[in-house]
């Protein structure tokens, strides 16, 4: 024992000139890293809403009030975005062992916390006591955060859609103006409640079947840690259950990001505070939890928008919208058609080294669903209630974590994720993953690790390993083979498919990074043949190739650029490729309270199987990905504010963030149907104000 105390002590003097520097840094430094997070999303076409960043959002609220990782539990390090599993257990394990961290610096004295991870959850971590948990009613209510988000934005340029006058016409009945407003309360991640108004582009406000003003409302109460009471929700909230085969509606890392990501963590109840209008439940939830022992149930009622055909013998649901869109006379009359009913309780145990988990959710909807009859919809979600029952699990010994996750439907259909990590030491991370759902296995509300957007009809293994040789280089691949057992749509033939990832980062410096990327995926698609009465199902490969390098020129100024090429079913019927450079100029702060940043890109694409993504730089909290295909150029300037405000005699601060974007192409027309404009131009202006 005296040894090993006279290592933490030596390891605190090692490293206290190390994260002096550290602990100053600017929290938006892993940026590039969210960026890529995000555009692996897009690019492996999941279920990214471009809009509020939970991400963004979640780690603004730890700078302000970061963890004590002295104090935390598993569910509290779970809300971290950045925490993985992994570095969890790791972390109680060693409280368990050592008692609590004497000073921050002792992090690097966690088994394989690398000194790379260090750097990055530094800002949002600390060892200072703070008030107990169970603090009375008044304080939860008056001590808090406060935040104010009022957002608009509008497309100049008028596209088809707001030129129709004809009311014969499928047509845009309201305005192009888009208005955003969110407020939030937070009292130390123990109390939160809060409310989100919302209109979209083209829906009408105050006028007509939108009488009472926005298009959507959505409002949230949540508490945690209250005696017995782990987590109530009353409003909307989101349910996270296991590995996704059942029900998580979280945002959920795909192939491309951190392979520790390949794991899907959360808290099992979230309150919701975004615009989308979809994917959340609306009701209330509890989570009761005693002695590792934690029993969660929730129950929800919502309206959803839905197609129904009432004209054989009976009203069914033909198909879900799911875009949150009520602009046309069409989209209107679907609006909150019809009714879900959502019901679920979770028995969870978790232990010093694992936890194991019992779920059980139903689906029941008002009118019974009925997809088109096509072949590839066979074995689709028909029905009015559908039954998920599961186990899922995961257990950390030394430096190995395995977890899984196994789901029936019905009583009658299979699936199952199974996966490994191995935390090698602090520079090397390996991962094996191994899924399949069986042909008429459906889960809507899902999001496990699979190819498809939602699981089912899917069997497959990925594998991959990150390797840090110094703290200026890093290297991480990535393979995956899978299998669709059924018809997909525009696959009229069982497939398989392949992808696979080479990434290599070069740090040189603290205000120098630079990554380049090789991507090379092949899916089965339909190929058409005018001589033949059936289209052959044939691999199209897509290879990608990036390079990114980002300067910190001054504390104040920074550069990033990139070059991307891609081709799409290269040397075949059909090849298309595409190409794009951009750069952006980023002023940390010029004047007195002001920021800014420009982008210039320019895309040159054959279509759009050769489309490039982007991240996009968008006011605080909110998140873009430019979709870039066709010949153009694509440029935007923020600028951003801070200023103060006195509110009934309280002094507040926030920012005004002021957006415009424009992308030129050489083209007369841009998009189609009520989309299209008639010009080679299109724009968009946006304000945000935040008030915290």
């Amino acid at each position: 024992m005296k040894t090993m105390l006279c290592l933490r002590i030596g390891l605190l003097f090692l490293s206290l000139t190390f994260y002096a520097h550290s602990r100053a840094q600017d929290h938006t430094e892993n940026t590039i890293a969210q960026e890529q997070v995000q555009e692996n999303m897009a690019e492996n076409e999941e279920r990214l809403a471009t809009g509020e960043d939970e991400m963004a959002e979640d780690l603004a609220y730890f700078h302000r009030h970061p963890i004590n990782v002295n104090t935390a539990d598993a569910n509290e390090l779970e809300a971290c975005p950045l925490l993985t599993v992994l570095h969890i257990r790791q972390l109680l394990q060693y409280r368990n062992l050592f008692g609590k961290l004497v000073s921050i610096y002792e992090l690097q004295s966690i088994p394989h916390w690398g000194v790379d991870f260090i750097k990055r959850i530094l800002p949002y971590t600390t060892i200072e006591e703070r008030e107990g948990l169970y603090t009375n009613v008044k304080k939860r209510l008056s001590g808090g955060d406060n935040i104010l988000i009022a957002r608009s934005s509008q497309v100049p340029e008028k596209s088809r859609g707001y030129l129709i006058r004809n009311d014969s016409q499928s047509r845009y009945t309201g305005s192009p103006l888009k208005v955003f407003l969110k407020y939030k309360y937070t009292y130390k991640n123990l109390l939160q409640y809060g409310g989100v108004a919302e209109k979209d582009a083209g829906e009408p406000f105050l006028t007509g079947q939108r009488i009472r003003g926005f298009d959507f409302y959505s409002f949230h109460f949540f508490l945690r840690k209250s005696g017995i009471i782990k987590a109530l929700a009353l409003g909307d909230f989101t349910v996270n259950i296991g590995q996704g085969l059942i029900l998580w509606q979280g945002m959920g890392f795909g192939k491309g990001g951190d392979l520790p990501g390949a794991k899907r963590q959360s808290p099992v109840l979230k309150p919701y505070h975004s615009a989308g209008e979809f994917n959340f439940q609306r009701g209330a939830a509890l989570t009761l939890g005693k002695k590792g022992w934690e029993l969660t149930a929730f129950s929800s009622w919502r309206k959803i928008d839905a197609s129904v055909d009432a004209d054989s013998g009976g009203r069914v649901i033909t198909s879900i919208n799911s875009s949150g869109y009520h602009r046309t006379r069409n989209e209107i009359q679907n609006k909150s058609g019809e009714m879900l009913r959502t019901l679920g309780v979770q028995l969870r145990l978790r232990g010093a080294k694992g936890a194991l988990a019992f779920s059980w959710v139903n689906h029941h909807y008002s009118a019974p669903m009925e997809k088109k009859g096509e072949p590839y919809n066979l074995f689709s979600l028909n029905g009015r209630s559908f039954m998920y029952a599961g186990t899922n699990y995961d257990y950390t010994l030394k430096n190995v974590h395995v977890f899984g996750e196994y789901a029936i439907m019905n009583g009658r259909e299979m699936a199952a994720v199974n996966g490994l990590l191995i935390s090698v030491d602090k520079r090397t991370e390996a991962v094996f993953l191994a899924r399949s759902a069986g042909k008429a296995y459906s889960a809507a509300y899902g999001n496990a690790f699979t190819e498809n957007t939602y699981p089912g009809n899917e069997s497959g293994i990925y594998t991959g390993i990150t390797c840090r040789p110094d703290n200026s280089v890093s290297v991480s691949a990535f393979c995956d083979i899978f299998h669709f057992p059924w018809l997909k749509y525009r696959v009229n033939a069982p497939s398989y498919g392949k992808e696979y990832q080479l990434y290599l980062n070069y740090k040189p410096d603290k205000k120098t990074e630079m990554y380049v990327r090789y991507r090379f995926k092949a899916k089965s698609i339909n190929q058409s043949d005018p001589y033949s009465a059936i289209s052959e199902v044939i691999p199209v490969p897509v290879q990608n190739i990036r390079f990114h390098a980002s300067k910190e020129c001054s504390s104040a100024f920074t550069i990033r650029t990139r070059a991307e090429i891609v081709w799409y079913n290269f040397r075949q019927s059909g090849e298309e490729q595409g190409v794009l450079f951009l750069t952006d100029f980023i002023l940390k702060r010029f004047f007195a309270n002001w920021s800014a940043n420009f982008r210039i890109a320019v895309f040159d694409t054959e279509g759009y199987n050769s489309r490039l993504y982007a991240y996009e730089n968008d006011a605080p909290y909110n998140s873009a990905i430019g979709v870039l295909y066709g010949r153009g150029l694509r440029y935007y300037l923020n600028l951003n504010k801070k200023i103060s405000v006195n509110i009934f005699g309280i002094r507040k601060t926030g920012n005004i963030h002021v957006k415009w974007l424009q992308s030129t192409y050489n083209q007369p027309i841009i998009g189609s149907g009520l989309d299209e404009i008639s010009g080679s131009r299109k724009s968009e202006f946006k304000v945000q104000l935040n008030i915290l």
